[in-house]
């Protein structure tokens, strides 16, 4: 029994080496195609989708990737796979949290400063371009209603606000400051055809200038509880707006609330993610797996056999095992059976082992070996494989705690093989 229960032994250290083999390679491998950020990417894009629908999902995707927020998780240590194609930079982990307050900042700028900063820049870059510069005209007067509205609703606001007081009142004191100058911009705006670009640079500053100020208004009155609703009414995606008005309207919701909602979205999107993200490393585990198991030609029945007969080697792996089973750190756990790999019985020549060179021909040659044998043990191995590393682990020691209760070789002729 202690015999068959060494042989036992040493196929579980083949098949615990291998696993360790494969892992690495797979998780090199997953580093180097950023499977892991590309994956997060398809998931973060598939939730967005449902927000804004298939064609305003990919602009949302590549705003919310643009974050400064995204930006500060991306992996900057060195290049990405194929530098300037895919999404090499992408971040492999984003918080719940974090995808929230992106969202949410994102969905906040829709207002008339960012589509007045907008219609600016595209006229700034075709100045001779008539419908450029009406949707500059129209863009400028949304935004100096949206400020006349503010300046207007300044005390029923104030009532809902804590920290951001002085600074609303603040931001609506600069702004009535610029009325003469917002009243001087729209006269200029009025004129067709398109000014100089020179001539109207003063006018320039005072949009961008109103652009900031509303900015700042909007972030503050959204914050607010009495401007929660504005803010979901405002939102460009149907979807997301429907649920901003569902979570703000409740009980007079916050923004607070809609973000936690967001996050929760977001943690049951990514448990999906992460199924994806499995099935796609266990297909590469045994893609991997069969590869190596071929390549090395690591064939079960081989490594059988050749544990079988070759009582030396049998002794080396169980004692590893024993040094393995002894070992509490996992790590050096992993160093040790990885630096086993060269004693293993894989390679094409490794049946000379335990036979003579014209009885390992006469094998070889055989068409059971070539077409049966040989196919089917490398698919056992490659199935083994992929059980995965820990499973191996446990085996082991529980082998090695059964041989440990006494079922260990009689005599050294059971080891079934002589000393070379």
């Amino acid at each position: 029994m202690g015999f068959w229960l060494d042989i036992a032994i040493g196929l579980v250290v083949f098949f615990l080496a291998m696993s360790l083999v494969v892992t690495a390679a797979v998780e090199a491998l997953s580093q180097v195609m950023a499977w892991r950020a590309n994956t997060l990417r398809a998931g973060v894009g598939n939730l967005l989708q449902s927000f804004a629908g298939k064609e305003g999902g990919g602009a949302l995707l590549a705003r919310f990737y643009d974050h400064t927020l995204l930006k500060g998780l991306a992996d900057r240590r060195g290049p990405g796979p194929a530098e300037g194609a895919g999404h090499g930079k992408d971040p492999s982990y984003i918080p719940a949290h974090v995808f929230a307050a992106v969202l949410v900042d994102i969905a906040a700028r829709n207002g008339p400063a960012a589509e007045l900063r907008q219609a600016l820049g595209a006229w700034r870059a075709s100045p001779g371009d008539r419908g450029k510069w009406i949707a500059l005209r129209d863009a400028f007067a949304a935004a100096k209603e949206e400020a006349t509205r503010l300046q207007a609703r300044e005390p029923v606001l104030l009532l809902d606000m804590q920290a951001d007081r002085a600074a609303f009142s603040a931001a609506i004191a600069a702004t009535t400051r610029l009325a003469d100058a917002i009243k001087d911009a729209s006269t200029a705006l009025a004129g067709d055809p398109p000014p100089d670009p020179a001539g109207f640079a003063a006018h320039e500053e005072t949009a961008l200038g109103l652009c900031e100020l509303l900015a700042r208004l909007s972030g503050m009155v959204d914050r607010s509880l009495a401007g929660a609703g504005e803010f979901a009414a405002r939102l460009e995606h149907p979807a997301l707006r429907e649920l901003a008005i569902g979570t703000l309207g409740a009980a007079r919701g916050s923004l607070d609330d809609l973000r936690a909602e967001l996050a929760r979205r977001f943690d049951d999107s990514m448990a999906r993610v992460s199924g994806w993200y499995k099935r796609r490393t266990q297909v590469a585990t045994f893609l991997v797996a069969l590869a190596a198991a071929v390549v090395a030609n690591a064939s079960v029945f081989q490594a059988a056999i050749i544990i079988h007969d070759d009582g030396w080697l049998r002794a080396e792996l169980v004692a590893a095992a024993a040094m393995v089973a002894r070992e509490p750190d996992a790590a050096k756990r992993s160093e040790f059976v990885s630096a086993r790999v060269p004693a293993l019985p894989i390679g094409w020549g490794n049946c000379t082992r335990v036979m003579d060179e014209a009885s390992c021909a006469d094998s070889l040659s055989s068409l059971a070996t070539k077409f049966f044998l040989y196919p089917l043990g490398w698919l056992v191995t490659a199935l083994a494989t992929m059980i995965g590393a820990p499973f191996w682990f446990d085996m082991l020691s529980m082998l090695m705690r059964l041989r440990a209760s006494g079922l260990v070789p009689a005599s050294r002729e059971s080891q079934g093989g002589a000393a070379p």
